[in-house]
C-alpha cells in the first residue's frame, strides 16, 4: 500500500495528513519540537 503524506510544522503543533492508495484520509496532530522538527513529524506519522 502506498501513502501520500503532507506535514505542516507550526509553532505549537505539527499537523500530518496521510492519504492511502484507496483514498482514505487520516489526520494527526502532535506537539511541535522546534529543536528538532523531525521528532514532531515522526510523532504525527506514528
Amino acid at each position: 500500500m502506498t501513502y501520500r503524506i503532507a506535514v505542516d510544522v507550526g509553532g505549537t503543533f505539527t499537523d500530518v495528513v496521510a492519504v492511502d492508495s484507496a483514498g482514505r484520509v487520516t489526520f494527526a496532530k502532535a506537539p511541535s519540537t522546534p529543536d528538532n522538527q523531525a521528532v514532531g513529524t515522526m510523532d504525527g506519522i506514528a
